[in-house]
């Protein structure tokens, strides 16, 4: 029974994940790693999208050579700061029929998909061996239908491997610490070379796993029970665990420029290169330190680099409402309150509440400490990268180790004997669960763009200051409750937390069933060529309002609401330039998604907001006339 539980919750996230690798559009970091998988398998080198450890191009570019597409490598570069993998992406799919295009991306997402299984089974063992066996179905539910994991777990994206990897890792790791022997502690290195070879996060691990040593070991030392209870995990073991797991992930990159001294580097980053002259591209040339070699490939050192620069360069940020040109050091713990089901909240409130007050809950600080110690660290390091804030997948490695936590809940259905409160509790339990998948499937194959009930309910800054697109008046209250978090989403995240390009198929569904849409103008956020798919778009919509006076008919109709069909992006619509914000004055006719709102503004319509904004109204869809009420633009 319990095998058959096992096998199932994994085979519906298989399910859910293959559905939504099957038919979403590549989304805007996709098209990188697409054109990244196919250069590597053709040339062997890793020194494109130096960002991304090459493990998952590596398995996700096998079934893309084997279908054998065309190639165009005309935008490499082997310059970090150039970027060439957006180019490269871009080119190859130039170079290919659009269904080629489409079998690649497919089959690419899907080879990914077994490594987030091994982390779910991984998972599963590491929370019934911490908790009991209620536990790793607790943990089961949480991880095959966290939308995040979900969302993610369908792409060609890193995130969700480094995640599940990282599972794995750690449950090595603990049976090592248990059990020590030699073998457990080849198998323990070998997972820990893989953890960096899938995110770049990881590299933090080479110093968790000692950390952890320490906590673990310290009490033997000084308990002389506990050193008859339990092995002590010799010190030279966890050196070669180090030293393994830094061959290995060596050899990830076929030890290309391992050992290269410091100072042969070319940086971008200021850390590297030295902030008093810019001219300088490695502050250690010449120095002592310039001569150490350093024991990394050298595109990994790189990928360090260049993805340090990013954060040293900033970019514009958006939480709440709002636009900075910096990110925010509590952006993921936001994000992840908003992002994740607000039962999965509920339950840690419960666990939080069992740790506390059940003495037989808390007893287990080691296991604790060995999944609550690599969250904090990477939870940190992600916060303090505050150059800019728009991603809430860079948390997601850390994601996991807190549903193993969250799932001693479990053990309220285990307890004896069965109280009345022990048995509210396991209902509560049970409960929440239901309420927290089945709001994730409610969105199911949207999961990119899930919000949670709290989106709806939050208040934010700039509330009543724009307008809002949602209409409500025909849907009852079951549908509300769904599409209230996915709506209200934009007003606390946007980026890559709601619209990333990805529904652009959807869009092309809806195009093809309406043939009263025409024509149609389009502003899609996304890297997927617009021409690739069959939507026929006559441009983009006008834009808004802009900074000068209209001194003739031709400014007042290319400007503002105009009569038509639209289609626009969610980041089009909050967009820090405003150029499109005036949509949200009128209610979408449909949606493609929760991504992309569908327009159909008619003369009344763009007449009655060209008022509200001060601009002349329309006599005919396209021909200007003066405000009879002498309005002009304000």
């Amino acid at each position: 029974m319990r095998r058959c539980g096992l096998v199932l919750l994994l085979a519906i996230q298989a399910l859910l994940a293959g559905w939504i690798g099957w038919v979403t559009c590549p989304n805007k970091t996709e098209i990188g790693h697409l054109g990244a998988a196919a250069y590597f398998w053709k040339s062997l080198r890793f020194d494109v999208f130096c960002v991304n450890p090459p493990l998952t191009r590596i398995i996700a570019g096998a079934p893309i050579v084997m279908l054998k597409p065309n190639y165009n490598w005309d935008n490499y570069s082997s310059h970090s700061r150039d970027r060439p993998e957006w180019g490269l992406g871009g080119d190859f799919l130039a170079a290919n029929r659009p269904e080629t295009n489409w079998r690649c991306m497919v089959l690419a997402r899907w080879s990914l998909i077994p490594l987030l299984l091994l982390g779910g089974y991984f998972g599963w063992r590491l929370s019934r061996e911490m908790y009991g066996e209620a536990a790793g179905f607790v943990f089961l539910a949480l991880w095959c239908f966290s939308p995040l994991l979900l969302a993610w777990g369908a792409t060609i994206c890193p995130d969700a491997v480094a995640a599940a990897m990282g599972l794995v890792a750690i449950y090595v790791f603990r049976q090592w610490l248990l059990k020590p022997n030699w073998i457990r502690a080849a198998v323990a290195g070998g997972c820990l070379g893989l953890l960096p070879l899938t995110k770049l996060t990881w590299i933090v691990a080479f110093g968790i796993w000692p950390l952890i040593w320490c906590i673990w070991t310290a009490p033997i030392y000084w308990t002389k029970t506990d050193k008859r209870r339990r092995p002590l995990p010799p010190l030279r073991q966890l050196a070669a665990i180090l030293l393994l797991g830094l061959y290995v992930l060596n050899m990830g990159y076929l030890f290309d420029g391992t050992f290269r001294p410091l100072g042969k580097y070319r940086f971008i980053s200021q850390l590297l290169c030295g902030q008093e002259n810019p001219s300088v591209e490695n502050r250690f040339a010449g120095t002592r330190l310039g001569a150490i070699p350093v024991p990394l490939p050298a595109d990994f050192v790189q990928g360090v680099d260049t993805q340090w620069y990013d954060f040293e360069q900033g970019r514009s940020s958006y939480l709440r409402g709002q636009w900075a040109d910096h990110g925010w050091w509590y952006y993921y713990l936001y994000a992840l309150l908003v992002k994740e089901p607000l039962a999965t909240w509920c339950l840690a409130a419960l666990a939080l509440g069992t740790t506390i007050f059940v003495r037989s809950c808390s007893e287990s600080w080691r296991d604790e400490m060995l999944v609550l110690v690599p969250f904090a660290v990477i939870l940190v390091v992600v916060s303090s990268q505050t150059g800019f804030s728009s991603h809430s997948r860079y948390i997601l490695p850390a994601l996991p180790l807190l549903f193993v936590w969250i799932s001693k809940v479990g053990q309220r259905f285990e307890a004896r004997p069965l109280t009345k409160k022990r048995l509210a509790a396991g209902v509560a339990v049970a409960l929440l669960l239901v309420w927290s998948v089945g709001s994730s499937l409610a969105i199911c194959p949207h999961s990119l763009s899930y919000f949670n009930e709290l989106a709806a309910v939050l208040p934010t800054p700039v509330d009543g200051a724009y307008p809002t697109p949602i209409g409500e008046s025909d849907e009852n209250i079951l549908t509300r409750i769904i599409r209230g978090g996915p709506r209200n989403g934009p007003r606390h995240l946007l980026d890559s937390n709601i619209d990333w390009g990805q529904d652009l198929f959807y869009l092309a569904d809806w195009y093809g069933s309406h043939p009263e849409a025409r024509p149609i103008r389009v502003a899609y956020f996304g890297n997927y060529p617009l021409v690739e798919s069959t939507i026929q778009s006559e441009g983009r919509p006008p834009t808004g309002l802009v900074p000068r006076p209209m001194d003739d008919d031709k400014d007042s109709t290319a400007i503002g609401p105009l009569p038509g069909w639209y289609a626009v992006s969610v980041n089009e619509i909050y967009g820090r330039s405003q150029q499109y914000r005036y949509f949200l004055n009128f209610e979408p006719y449909a949606m493609a998604g929760y991504s992309i709102y569908i327009y159909h503004i008619t003369l009344d319509d763009a007449n009655r907001v060209r008022k509200k904004l001060g601009l002349p109204v329309l006599s005919e869809p396209g021909v200007a006339k003066e405000d009879a009420a002498g309005g002009g633009h304000g």
